[in-house]
């Protein structure tokens, strides 16, 4: 596999802010931009990531690419060469193609001085002239069409390198090294105020949402507001104001500790009959959902965001896999909710109870996150090894016997 880069100066449990570079890896007059470029992103607390070494027949570079088309914030390193490799044009074109180019952040960087006045007549004529580039990045591409292929080129050109080639960007070769640290010192704290805006930004969007649902819960009067202002304001509150406390003022863990007391106070004054305590329960469970989406780290959210919005588009319920019904069973669960809905298999290992499939979530919380995981190794972590288990309480090894 190739191998990829990540720097940053994160401290433990904090997660960065992920940037990836898109640049031709064996242009000289790279090396020196990369060594600066990963210098101030690393100043900045930003993970830069890029392919690190030479592409070999077999290796899963198309996988990288893709991944890298698809990331919240982009740096390219803008070279002649850049445009003779299937590769850094597949990356091109994959990088305009992806959906939401106006809420990612892309920032190319002119290396060298001869692309001044460079424009796509010079791309086009290697182009024609290489016929290997072409079948490549036509098979990249799914095309067999080498005209189709070039028009993609053409427009990822439009929307990303002529808007910068017009602006009056200082090349870095074209300076000494003192000023080429400079002018990429300078953009990369721009990047950082951009990323911080968006972040902030995007944060009060999700709160907003957050505060809405919960909010329409609230008002359905199924969930004791009284018990609730109760626990967590000094008068008696709009379904409002208890939304917002919940989401701003009070830990996730903390916030479904409180429902979970409330309902269930509720549920031992017999104010409910056996249909409207199914209905509150449903409704905590529901509140405790969205107060766990309040919980992922926003730096995740930003970095994840576009690609989670990508996968709810292509689901048929169009929401986000973090409010399935399983992930919320055992999460919740483990806030003090209620118990996991697991089983034991003949061999005495967990299954999920929701009929043996593996259900994927999101994790917004570990540091070394990926976009999915399965739920099968919560359900493993939860059902420990026999002598592991006897020094749980009863009431889990009963659990876990039935």
């Amino acid at each position: 596999m190739t191998e990829q880069n990540n720097s940053t100066s994160k401290s433990a449990n904090q997660i960065p802010i992920t940037a990836y570079l898109s640049y031709r890896q064996r242009n000289p007059h790279n090396a020196t931009a990369l060594e600066l470029l990963e210098k101030h992103c690393s100043d900045q607390a930003i993970q830069l990531i890029y392919d690190k070494e030479a592409i070999h027949p077999g290796e899963s570079i198309k996988k990288f690419m893709d991944e890298l088309a698809s990331a919240r914030c982009i740096f390219i390193f803008l070279t002649p060469d850049y445009f003779e490799s299937s590769y850094t044009l597949y990356e091109l074109v994959t990088i305009a193609q992806w959906a939401d180019l106006d809420q990612r952040l892309i920032f190319p960087i002119r290396v060298t001085n001869d692309l001044t006045d460079y424009q796509t007549t010079a791309p086009r004529e290697y182009w024609d002239k290489t016929e290997r580039i072409r079948d490549k990045l036509a098979c990249l591409l799914n095309t067999t069409d080498h005209e189709n292929a070039w028009k993609q080129v053409e427009t990822a050109w439009n929307k990303i390198v002529s808007p910068y080639l017009e602006k009056l960007n200082v090349s870095l070769d074209s300076v000494d090294r003192e000023s080429q640290s400079k002018i990429v010192e300078k953009l990369v704290e721009a990047a950082k105020s951009e990323f911080m805006a968006a972040i902030l930004e995007e944060t009060k969007k999700l709160q907003s949402k957050i505060k809405f649902e919960i909010t329409s819960i609230l008002k359905k009067n199924l969930i004791p507001l009284d018990q609730l202002a109760k626990e967590i304001m000094p008068v008696t509150a709009t379904s409002e104001a208890i939304a917002e406390k919940l989401i701003t003022q009070i830990s996730d863990k903390n916030a479904i500790a409180i429902i979970t007391k409330a309902i269930t106070e509720k549920k031992k004054s017999k104010a409910f009959n056996q249909q409207q305590w199914e209905e509150c329960h449903y409704h905590a469970t529901q509140i405790g959902g969205w107060l766990l989406i309040n919980s992922v780290d926003p730096f995740w959210w930003f970095n994840h965001q576009l690609k989670m919005k990508q996968l709810a588009a292509k689901s048929v319920t169009r929401t986000y896999t973090l409010t399935h019904q399983p992930y919320l069973e055992v999460i919740v669960s483990r806030s003090m909710t209620r118990d996991a809905r697991f089983q034991l298999d003949k061999e005495g290992k967990a299954q999920p109870a929701n009929n043996g499939f593996e259900v994927p979530f999101f994790d917004g919380i570990s540091t070394d996150a990926i976009v999915t995981q399965l739920l099968y190794p919560i359900y493993q972590d939860l059902h420990q090894s026999p002598n592991e288990s006897l020094a749980r309480p009863p009431s889990f090894r009963k659990h876990n016997q039935n």
